[in-house]
């Protein structure tokens, strides 16, 4: 499937660096001059359907501002759809670069994320292109404390959970070669969940990890 080209874009979308606002430049039928392009979807980034495929805001961004579709966007401050330029990096998660601040609560903590439901404080740590979670705490500070071992020492993250990887993908996650999306596959409480078409990784690790929470 062929990605829409930046002259392409730059006629249907106009993105404010500053801000990370999309608002449309031309009217269809589904889109209106001067409004808020796409929506934020269940993963909390905000997608974004142009000329009828859907692209990843963040993606979007780093190819309207550089001309060039990046590999793989990390959100710095953990805000998935805080799509400010300042905001976004680059990152190659088949090489060695390593991102040590995945989650953040209310209170800027790296590595640190509060759940809703039950009120337990979840460590996580993203290192070469995985997603590991350390272990629910009752307390942000034994949390903080996992992912502060875990960043002095990623050998040390075996301590807290195998690192369940194949093919260079979390299990779960596998790569549709011939359409180039993403399918999140895995068996939740005797039944098989799966859902196909996922455009970036980072989208179906997230959606990954939202099935193993609920279950």
């Amino acid at each position: 499937m062929n990605l829409i080209t930046h002259d392409r874009l730059l006629e249907r979308i106009k993105y404010d660096p500053l801000t990370g606002a999309f608002t449309w430049l031309t009217h269809q039928k589904s889109t209106e001059i001067g409004k808020e392009a796409g929506c934020i979807d269940n993963c909390g980034y905000r997608k974004i359907a142009v000329d009828r495929h859907p692209y990843m805001g963040h993606r979007l961004a780093w190819f309207y501002v550089h001309k060039e579709w990046p590999e793989v966007i990390d959100h710095i401050n953990g805000v998935r759809n805080d799509n400010r330029l300042c905001n976004l990096r680059n990152t190659d998660m088949r090489g060695n670069m390593q991102n040590w601040a995945m989650h953040r609560d209310g209170k800027g903590q790296p590595g640190v994320s509060k759940r809703l439901k039950g009120g337990r404080y979840h460590a996580h740590i993203f290192v070469n292109g995985v997603t590991h979670h350390l272990g629910a705490f009752d307390t942000e500070e034994e949390a903080c404390e996992a992912y502060r071992i875990a960043c002095a020492d990623p050998s040390s993250i075996q301590k807290y959970i195998p690192s369940k990887v194949k093919n260079g993908l979390p299990i779960g996650v596998n790569l549709n070669k011939k359409t180039g999306n993403y399918n999140v596959e895995i068996k939740v409480n005797g039944e098989r969940f799966r859902k196909g078409g996922i455009k970036s990784l980072e989208e179906a690790i997230a959606l990954l990890e939202q099935v193993k929470e609920k279950a």
